[in-house]
């Protein structure tokens, strides 16, 4: 094949798998010191019903068809005893890790506080949405289904919980319960909540009896977003999926860009969309944080869009998902270590990171370098940079040998030129056999490997792609600083300069690399930079320090090997006179 169409190839290819990577329906880190903060005072969290005049109850908008499944036909006695609490109160419980709080009405987790975490606002990180008092539904209510007000009418109720309001967790267990019943409807709900120390996992238990049977598959609900504040550009909320896996697979589908439908009424918009039975486990994340649930197989989880038609607290859907039953829950960071340490409650949940099939195993072995080199440095903008320079030595004879192929390639183009010349008629097949075995020739006779200027570039593809999946995706690189204006390394950067500074070495970069391909195809590859650049504006900071920094390198590198390059030339075209001369002697 011509080498100057695999280089060709090799750039418009990357050029589309860059954007495909980007686009496409898309050891263990060490955690930072805990940040010391003051313990949440229960009363500044937001009631689940807060009075406001802007709050949008969701109860009184779902309207879809929902059967109730019992899970045995045996009648339990009714009720004898009422259980409520007169006022609503706050729980909290404080592990090393978190702090959550409940509200005793409907039982609900109306915040869980990461302490290794902060959010935009530089404040611990609250992965219970602010939009959740708007909507007077908060995760681990019952998700209240229209045509049955039973959920709702559950989720508006004081429970009573008999155990401490505070509960420090420093080791072992610790489990709060909530019970509330009712004679007049023959009603008894029972919701059950056990944290275990030092981990993000909580085991459920739900329970409702109803006129004297007990309901299964109980809709509980999780969202309607996923973090405490939406600032624009923040880069771990660019995206919110549901990931269901069923053992095998994953499904994972952008809630984001999912488009409501409007109701019949004119009341409301809204979108279902069941994610099918066989599931192990269900997510609700965003590119760093998840909440997974553990459920039977035999259910069929779901996610649930809404929007109040004229709303103006609903300009942005609210999005559920909806479990039947879950028994139990890990709600986290997703790091790929702590993942891997539940993978008996929860198979394969280090997949949520997508750190790819393929190329895993080697974006993990640079994430582990790069965490031994930052705990040298500490500061993952410089240990990026040292990693570059450590990958582009072990990379240097790869590259070496591809410039110099190139370089050859470059020689002989007068000569591939004149055999294409005395072979105009390229269609007629016989000629092109003569052509082709000419130049053939011609490569061996002047010992040029036509693909000897591609293939070590291919290999390097793998190292690129998964160097930028460790530097998108890891959370070891959230909100970590280097110097300056870069305040946040998995964010992009706000004046441009890295991505500006990329593009200009990468075109410094293609104009010194030795190339046999015409006039035409170079002024194509020189556009290249300026195309790619539209693709790393919005990058995050550590991919564009990467990349760089590498073109920095590769430039002075790319100056050594040519300089050597035209010296062993130079002595080659001597070795040719002499010979020559010798030959006419």
């Amino acid at each position: 094949m011509d080498n100057k169409r695999l280089l060709l190839a090799l750039g418009l290819s990357m050029v589309v798998i860059v954007g495909y990577y980007l686009f496409m329906p898309k050891p263990a880190p060490t955690l930072p010191k805990a940040i010391e903060t003051a313990q949440p005072n229960p009363a500044q969290t937001p009631p689940v019903d807060s009075g406001d005049s802007q709050v949008l109850d969701i109860g009184s908008l779902v309207e879809q068809e929902q059967t109730q499944k019992t899970s045995s036909a045996t009648v339990l006695p009714p009720v004898e005893t009422d259980r409520s609490d007169i006022e609503e109160r706050t729980i909290t419980l404080d592990s090393d890790l978190f702090t959550a709080t409940f509200s005793n009405k409907g039982a609900a987790l109306t915040s869980f506080v990461l302490k290794h975490y902060r959010d935009e606002k530089k404040q611990p990180l609250d992965l219970i949405s602010e939009r959740s008092r708007q909507s007077t539904l908060y995760p681990l209510h019952f998700f209240p289904f229209g045509n049955d007000p039973i959920f709702h009418y559950i989720n508006s109720q004081k429970f009573v919980y008999a155990g401490e309001s505070t509960i420090k967790l420093a080791d072992g267990k610790a489990t709060l319960v909530f019970e509330f019943a009712n004679i007049e409807k023959n009603l008894k709900v029972q919701k059950s909540f056990t944290f275990n120390a030092g981990t993000y996992l909580i085991d459920l238990s739900f329970s409702i009896i109803k006129e004297g049977i007990s309901i299964a598959n109980i809709p509980v609900v999780f969202g309607p977003g996923l973090e405490s504040n939406f600032e624009a550009g923040q880069s771990q909320i660019q995206t919110l999926k549901i990931a269901a896996f069923n053992g095998t697979n994953i499904k994972k589908i952008d809630i984001t860009r999912k488009k409501i439908e409007a109701d019949p009424q004119g009341r409301i918009e809204k979108k279902r969309e069941a994610l099918g039975s066989g599931q192990l486990w269900t997510a609700f994340e965003t590119v760093f944080f998840a909440s997974i649930f553990r459920t039977d197989v035999n259910d069929d989880p779901y996610y649930f869009l809404i929007r109040s038609v004229g709303a103006e607290t609903s300009a942005t859907p609210y999005r559920y998902l909806v479990v039947a039953s879950p028994r139990q829950m890990f709600l986290g960071p997703k790091d790929d270590h702590i993942l891997t340490t539940i993978s008996s409650q929860f198979p394969q949940a280090n997949r949520l990171v997508e750190y790819g099939d393929w190329i895993g195993w080697i974006v993990r072995f640079f994430l582990r370098s790069l965490l031994k080199i930052n705990e040298l440095i500490g500061n993952f903008g410089w240990s990026i940079i040292i990693l570059t320079l450590f990958l582009k030595l072990i990379l240097f004879l790869p590259t070496y040998s591809s410039s110099k192929s190139m370089a050859k390639m470059q020689a002989v183009q007068p000569k591939i030129k004149a055999i294409r010349n005395k072979y105009k008629n390229v269609r007629d097949m016989e000629q092109r056999r003569r052509m082709n075995q000419e130049i053939m020739e011609l490569y061996k006779s002047e010992k040029i490997n036509p693909a000897g200027g591609c293939l070590p570039l291919l290999i390097q593809l793998p190292v690129f792609f998964a160097f930028w999946r460790m530097l998108t995706l890891s959370i070891s690189l959230r909100q970590q600083p280097w110097i300056f204006w870069i305040t946040d390394l998995s964010k992009k950067d706000p004046i441009y300069l890295l991505p500006i500074l990329g593009t200009l070495t990468q075109f410094i970069l293609q104009k010194m690399t030795p190339s046999g391909a015409d006039d035409t195809q170079k002024k194509m590859m020189y556009l290249m930079p300026f195309l790619m650049l539209f693709i790393f504006l919005n990058l995050p900071s550590g991919v564009n320090l990467y990349f760089a920094f590498s073109n920095v390198l590769q430039i002075a590198q790319q100056k050594l090997i040519n300089d050597k390059i035209y010296k062993e030339r130079k002595q080659e075209d001597r070795q040719k006179r002499i010979l020559k001369k010798k030959g006419r002697g």
